[in-house]
């Protein structure tokens, strides 16, 4: 006869977890924490990171909510350039 295990319910992930699965996340956090809104060029700057992979981990804070992104009002750039990355509130 066979007894079902009991599954122990998983804690939920917290964002503070979320973040600290990623080095350049991390950073990221903490480098709107300190400075403010940033732009592109100014975190790539500040986490040395390739623009495609800065770019990949902007993505999945933005799009957990964590980070927020504001474009601007006149669009003189090219697309990707110019917008405002802050925390979210």
């Amino acid at each position: 006869m066979r007894v079902a295990r009991q599954i122990a319910p998983q804690p939920e992930l917290d964002d503070a977890a979320f973040i600290n699965t990623s080095v350049t996340r991390r950073r990221i956090v903490t480098e709107l924490h300190v400075a403010g809104p940033l732009t592109f060029a100014e975190l790539l700057r500040a986490t040395g990171r390739s623009p495609r992979r800065l770019r990949s981990q902007l993505r999945s804070l933005v799009g957990r909510g964590l980070v927020g992104c504001t474009a601007p009002e006149q669009r003189r750039r090219p697309q990707g350039h110019g917008e405002l990355y802050s925390l979210a509130a």
